[in-house]
């Protein structure tokens, strides 16, 4: 008896579950190509927290001349995947910054992701809402006794992930991330080396119980549980989590891309 089964499905359901951006033209011309999604990110390039890194960065590796900010991220990237490679070691290219230098870079990509990816544009919750229908729509199946695999599994890219998190309305700062408010939101909930690192992943567990409610649901984002409002320890009554949750689904199509 197969352990798994590799079900197939068409280039289209794939794409409206894994990759709904890719094909939609609304998204790309209304965030994707549209300049505001990078506003704040280039004026907090252009201010004075960034000028002052890229200066000291320049300064601390003995350049005569400033180094282009360009040069800096290339620096910042080969840092971190050195580091992802080999965690036990000090990356040399990490010693080229301090840790406030390295919470700026990283604030720069938050801001990116939080204007493409996140909440700094209302459609990325409607773009990423095809994955919470699909689990959200299978659960329902199992209550009604319906036939359902024991696993489904999605591959997809951390853009994916992002987008859905934003659709569930997680990790939501009460104010939105812009250039001028750098230092108050340095305990901010939307930080891309958290809950965007290699391997992000995503699980909706359903349960069937022999007492009280008889069934429940757990999030699990990055292995680790996640604490729903209204749930005990993460462990939702499934009536309570359609509740709240359940519109995601009724609501979610990409008619309008």
């Amino acid at each position: 008896m197969a352990l798994m089964k590799v079900i197939k499905f068409t280039a289209k359901t794939i794409g409206f579950m894994l990759q709904p951006y890719a094909s939609c033209k609304k998204w790309e011309k209304d965030v994707e190509e549209n300049k505001d999604t990078t506003k704040q990110m280039k004026k907090f390039e252009d201010g004075s927290t960034v000028t002052t890194l890229v200066g000291s960065v320049s300064k601390r590796l003995g350049f005569s001349k400033t180094l282009d900010l360009d040069d800096i991220l290339l620096m910042y990237s080969a840092c971190r995947y050195d580091k992802a490679w080999h965690l036990d070691k000090v990356s040399p290219w990490c010693a080229a910054f301090t840790e406030d230098d390295l919470k700026a870079l990283e604030y720069i990509e938050d801001l990116e992701l939080y204007y493409s990816t996140g909440y700094g544009n209302d459609l990325n919750k409607k773009v990423g809402c095809p994955p919470v229908k699909d689990f959200i729509d299978r659960f329902s199946d199992i209550e009604k006794g319906e036939q359902q695999p024991a696993g489904v599994l999605y591959f997809t890219h951390h853009e994916m992930i992002l987008l859905v998190l934003t659709s569930l309305g997680f990790d939501k700062d009460k104010e939105a991330l812009t250039s001028s408010n750098y230092d108050q939101m340095s305990g901010r909930e939307w930080r891309s080396s958290f809950i965007s690192p290699f391997t992000a992943n995503l699980a909706a567990v359903f349960f069937k119980c022999d007492a009280g409610e008889p069934y429940r649901v757990q999030l699990y984002f990055n292995e680790h549980l996640l604490d729903i409002n209204g749930c005990d320890q993460g462990l939702c009554d499934w009536s309570y989590f359609k509740q709240q949750f359940g519109s995601i689904s009724s609501s979610c199509n990409l008619d309008f891309c």
